[in-house]
């Protein structure tokens, strides 16, 4: 009988000895299925106010910068249409020569009667007789190594000259007259004395200068 219970109690402590192992690993197995699982995280980074206002000073610069290179890029623009239109202006045809344009110009030499007459508007010398023929129209012919001169036109013969002496066609005293006008010691009434020796054709005599008509044509000696 006591053997049968020992038996008994040996069975029962086992009995309880398996369910406690199975307890203990059941709540194993609990543990390890609710513990937290752990999830690493990348820290985030935060921009702290000195970095916030180095980026805004970063940004102004390049701004800046952009600005600095548009206004660049506009001053060479504006250098350079510029420089076009100096080369421009400076590639603009010279004036030419009035017998490019088209414009009559005074021969080099004409011939009269028998006498040819060489053009003298280059010569300085003569200027006072050079600026009455261009107001005219006209220029001013010599024949070479003599003392004889003519204000021409159009081969027109306006105005004679020697040592001497001057003589024009009625209807050129006005030129005449400026003639004698440059003439030093001229009276101060040749022009009248000439205009009234064409309207009657008689001679007068003005201290020392002569006027009369020759072949039609008014003559004033002196």
């Amino acid at each position: 009988m006591l053997r049968h219970g020992l038996m008994v109690i040996t069975f029962m402590m086992l009995m309880a000895a398996c369910s406690s192992k199975d307890v203990t690993e059941s709540k194993a197995d609990t543990t390890n299925e609710l513990s937290p699982q752990t999830i690493t995280l990348e820290p985030t980074q935060l921009i702290t106010e000195n970095e916030l206002v180095e980026s805004n000073q970063d940004i102004k610069l390049i701004n800046s910068e952009t600005n600095n290179n548009v206004e660049t890029q506009n001053l060479l623009s504006t250098e350079m249409a510029e420089e076009d239109e100096i080369q421009t202006l400076s590639q603009e045809p010279a004036e030419l020569p009035a017998e490019e344009k088209g414009e009559p110009t005074a021969a080099d030499s004409i011939v009269i009667g028998d006498s040819e007459f060489v053009n003298l508007m280059h010569e300085e010398k003569f200027q006072d007789w050079i600026t009455i023929a261009e107001k005219y129209g006209a220029a001013l012919y010599a024949i070479p190594y003599s003392d004889v001169f003519a204000i021409v036109k159009d081969g027109e013969v306006l105005v004679g000259m020697s040592t001497g002496v001057a003589s024009a066609a009625p209807n050129h005293l006005d030129i005449l007259s400026d003639v004698m006008v440059h003439k030093e010691k001229a009276p101060e009434k040749i022009i009248e004395n000439i205009n009234t020796v064409a309207q009657t054709g008689e001679s007068i005599q003005v201290d020392d200068f002569s006027i009369e008509m020759q072949d039609e044509w008014i003559v004033v000696s002196w």
